[in-house]
């Protein structure tokens, strides 16, 4: 048995490009199924911890306008941890005699963080009780308008410029991805988060002592949906407009689907590059085992035995699926932690937890293995069941075509007589049926891997000129401070 592995390196030494290749094409599987899976198990878990740091709300319940001690009775609700009571004002944002952006002013406490929807400070300092006309704002629109400490912020109210002094630029786990609405795309530097003290909104708002907005941190294992309803009791007089879930929360419902789609594409774009590598090592297996009908002949005839002869060229099958499991896997990681830096950052997620799983090294070693192992064990089994003197004989692929014509060949002379140089390619095609078939199928697999990868960039450009010139087909829109009837 030592010969034959010795026989195996030699093989593989002789045919070190087509092996190479074989493994390169199986770490491309393993990589693409580490990188995704292991991306969307890193940023969900980064997410989680982002909303467990920062106190993210369980859910939240919209009201016209409550007084301030409705917080109270909240709070004495059992399963209640944590309520935060805030206004919430959309407005616009001057930039100049030109543009105007959306903005929305959010009250929190002075001198003290949110007992919910904490604040992470990424520069500057949090709000003083006594300063006035001073705000925080959130990270993604001060990185894309390039907003530094010390700048100065125009919010309109009712129509009229205020000037206000950015103290502060602050991550908030509500506006991790920067949306106000359900499915909506965000758009770089066109929303603003504003957070000013509580007084101050009242002030420039011309608000009385009141909330409009009332957030809920529950305890574990608490009720959520007793929760909401008996909140929404104790907020029916002041007129409750929604109830917003976790789930639902636009910016949480975003990430979750991206979170999704990276765990749909990690469940099926390896599956097919790892099928097109199983049928490449099919196909260069069966030509080693037909290429080797007088070696396995004289092995047998000196004695080895079936199992041997199957097992030295699974042998093959197995260096390949190692050495891509390997390869692949060192890639997949470095990919996955790029992929889930490059989230984070657009994101604007604050914490990052990268970590190996051990089920995807398990994982991702059984999928190689299963891969090369399906594929290689036909002609490994075609190599046993030779006999030695039938596998000292010639190759008997010379007679597969019986003598005949193929069809395609016929035909196209019919219409334009071709030379030997055209016939004999497309006779080698049918003589070797299997193997032809299984090399197309190769290609029309691996065409499907380049076409699916441009249709994603397709289809993303379509969605958003859908979304910016067909569904959101407006140039201007007008907000109103106050509510107001029809009449």
């Amino acid at each position: 048995m030592k010969k034959l592995i010795l026989k195996n390196w030699r093989d593989i030494k002789a045919r070190k490009a087509q092996f190479g290749a074989l493994i390169i094409l199986v770490a491309l599987g393993i990589s693409s199924y580490v990188s995704f899976v292991s991306a969307y198990l890193n940023l969900s878990a980064s997410t989680e911890y982002a909303y467990e740091k920062l106190k993210f709300a369980h859910f939240s319940t919209k009201v016209i306008s409550a007084p301030k001690r409705v917080v109270d009775k909240i709070q004495a609700i059992p399963g209640v941890e944590a309520v935060e009571g805030r206004l919430i004002i959309d407005t616009g944002l001057y930039i100049s005699d030109g543009e105007q952006v959306k903005a929305r002013v959010i009250s929190i406490p002075p001198d003290q963080h949110p007992e919910v929807n904490d604040l992470l400070i990424e520069g500057g300092s949090y709000l003083k009780g006594k300063a006035k006309d001073v705000c925080l704002l959130e990270k993604h629109y001060a990185d894309e308008r390039e907003i530094e400490l010390g700048d100065t912020l125009k919010p309109l109210v009712d129509g009229e410029k205020k000037e206000v002094i950015v103290e502060g630029i602050v991550v908030n786990p509500e506006y991790f991805n920067a949306v106000i609405r359900k499915a909506e795309i965000p758009s770089p530097g066109e929303l603003a988060i504003i957070f000013m003290t509580q007084s101050e909104v009242e002030r420039m708002f011309q608000k009385s002592p009141s909330y409009n907005d009332i957030s809920v941190l529950l305890d574990k294992g608490a009720n959520r949906e007793e929760v909401i309803e008996k909140v929404e009791d104790i907020l029916d007089p002041y007129l409750v407009i929604e109830t917003v879930k976790r789930e639902d929360q636009p910016s949480n419902f975003s990430i979750q689907e991206e979170i999704k789609q990276n765990q749909s594409m990690a469940y099926t774009m390896p599956f097919v590059i790892l099928f097109v590598a199983s049928i490449s090592l099919f196909i260069a297996l069966s030509r080693v085992v037909q290429s080797q009908r007088g070696e396995i002949g004289l092995a047998k005839a000196l004695g080895y035995r079936n199992w041997q002869v199957l097992l030295h060229y699974l042998l093959f099958s197995l260096f390949i699926a190692f050495w891509g499991s390997v390869i692949g896997f060192a890639l997949g990681t470095y990919f996955a932690k790029e992929i889930v830096e490059l989230y984070t950052d657009i994101m604007g997620i604050p914490f990052l937890k990268h970590q190996l799983h051990l089920e995807l090294i398990i994982g991702a070693t059984s999928m190689s293995a299963i891969a090369c192992i399906l594929a290689g064990i036909l002609p490994a089994y075609a190599s046993a069941r030779m006999r030695p003197a039938t596998a000292m004989r010639a190759d008997p692929n010379i007679a597969l075509a019986k003598g005949r014509v193929p069809l395609i060949e016929r035909a196209v002379t019919k219409i334009l007589p071709i030379s030997l140089t055209f016939r004999i390619p497309i006779r080698n095609v049918f003589r070797a049926r299997r193997r032809s078939f299984y090399t197309v199928v190769g290609i029309a697999f691996a065409l499907l891997l380049t076409t699916s990868t441009w249709a994603m960039l397709d289809s993303t450009n379509y969605l958003l000129d859908s979304m910016f010139y067909e569904v959101e087909n407006w140039d201007m829109v007008a907000g109103f401070s106050q509510n107001f009837s029809h009449r």
